[in-house]
């Protein structure tokens, strides 16, 4: 019996894990899309709570003594698996902001005036908020955005060297804080 609860409990989450990123998908506005990243964000601790509190029943109490010993076991292996992968998730999280926060803080030169009044014009035709901008020294095509509270645009030194005005433009419009449509 314990075994069934545990097993729907984790269908559940794993069935309002693929609606939310179904939503996500299809947001448009981007406080809704950030509303839909928040409740992705909130999925692991929730299922450390819903772990964490089928232990504490299946520990704590002694409900259906007569359950064969797989059942038993199952009833602690689960909440206690459950409480491992979210943990889990959770730490790979912060590693991964760890990362990308040391990533965008070496190698950086100052942003040219002309790619500023860029996200400046972006963020204003799509009554956004302009989010920071960055130019990392770095020789490869990799343009991202990061940050939780304040959003920032990561752009390498290669896209500023490598590509026209127009192209430049299109890599900026692609990042979703200042992008009117969500490009996936």
């Amino acid at each position: 019996m314990h075994t069934l609860l545990d097993l729907s409990t984790i269908l559940c989450i794993l069935a309002g894990s693929t609606i939310n990123l179904r939503l996500l998908q299809r947001v448009q506005d981007w406080m809704q899309r950030r509303f839909v990243q928040f409740f992705m964000l909130i999925m692991p601790i929730a299922i450390v709570g819903i772990g964490l509190s089928d232990l504490h029943h299946f520990i704590g109490h002694h409900c259906l003594t007569h359950l064969a010993l797989w059942d038993d076991l199952m009833g602690v292996i689960l909440p206690l698996g459950m409480t491992a992968v979210a943990f889990g998730a959770v730490f790979l999280g912060l590693l991964r902001l760890a990362f990308i926060r040391q990533s965008i803080a070496k190698d950086m030169v100052s942003a040219p005036a002309f790619l500023i009044e860029m996200v400046d014009d972006l963020a204003q035709s799509c009554h956004a908020r302009r989010p920071l901008l960055k130019v990392r020294q770095y020789n490869r095509p990799l343009a991202f955005t990061c940050g939780l509270h304040r959003p920032t645009i990561v752009v390498p030194t290669w896209m500023l060297e490598q590509l026209d005005h127009h192209e430049l433009e299109a890599v900026l419009a692609h990042e979703p804080n200042i992008s009117p449509v969500m490009i996936t």
